[in-house]
């Protein structure tokens, strides 16, 4: 599959509903595929857990260049996903565009990130 695909370097998925263990399978593909350097997983109902464990490999994963995550299935009004992706880009700076539309953020998350983004 995805794992070993040293060919593959672009993945789109939007609109197809892999949901949460589509999205857990993808981040555990990510740990060890070394070639993906863009994925688009928007519109595909993530959730919270799926994407808290899609950022906790980005915090090691430096391929992916640009990411999609746009409109998650978020079953929480809190900004938990934000603050996660926040964490990620203090640490990853391989990541060069990432696309959070439709993530409910507000004045907490979007100072979170920004103070990521700074990078001491």
């Amino acid at each position: 599959g995805i794992q070993m695909n040293d060919n593959l370097r672009s993945l789109s998925l939007k609109g197809n509903k892999i949901g949460r263990q589509g999205g857990i399978l993808l981040s555990a593909t990510l740990q060890v595929n070394s070639s993906l350097t863009e994925l688009d997983i928007s519109d595909t109902d993530q959730t919270n857990e799926s994407l808290i464990a899609l950022t906790t490999v980005l915090l090691d994963n430096t391929t992916v260049k640009k990411l999609n995550v746009s409109n998650p299935l978020l079953n929480s009004e809190q900004e938990e996903t934000t603050i996660h992706f926040a964490k990620m880009l203090h640490v990853n700076y391989s990541l060069t565009e990432l696309h959070l539309s439709k993530h409910g953020m507000k004045d907490f998350g979007a100072t979170q990130l920004a103070e990521s983004l700074k990078r001491q």
